[in-house]
């Protein structure tokens, strides 16, 4: 019944550990932050020396605002000949243009990315699907 009850000194208390909890969790938000910065900017010492570590950290979630550059580096991405191509081949015209202008609107109508005509998300696609399409097919 007393600790119903209550005084004002230990409702205080109470809002001072609630507050200090939510200071903790920017904290830790911003100690993530911090960690996966360094991660990127050291990756070939992490994936070289830390693996277990930073295998434990990618399963445990990467931060939205890292993901990209984590996956590109996972997979070796600026080591790809492809990646050097890339504007080079965007540059040029494509057969399939005409086919991906008509059919991209159709692809992801209910995603908010790719809604609307000229859109963002319509153009980036656009540009890797015409890529795409000017790649030598590979035959072996």
């Amino acid at each position: 019944m007393r600790s119903m009850s209550g005084s004002r000194r230990n409702s205080g208390s109470s809002l001072v550990s609630s507050s200090s909890a939510s200071s903790n969790l920017s904290h830790l938000e911003e100690d993530t932050w911090i960690l996966w910065g360094r991660i990127v900017n050291e990756w070939e010492e992490w994936r070289r020396k830390k693996e277990k570590l930073l295998k434990e950290l990618i399963h445990k979630g990467i931060p939205h605002h890292f993901r990209a550059i984590v996956w590109q580096l996972l997979a070796n991405a600026a080591d790809m000949p492809v990646k050097n191509q890339y504007s080079e081949l965007l540059k040029m015209s494509s057969p399939c243009e005409k086919l991906i202008r008509r059919d991209i609107a159709r692809t992801y109508p209910e995603h908010e990315f790719f809604k609307g005509q000229d859109s963002l998300g319509q153009e980036v696609l656009f540009n890797v699907m015409k890529v795409s399409c000017s790649l030598p097919v590979c035959t072996t």
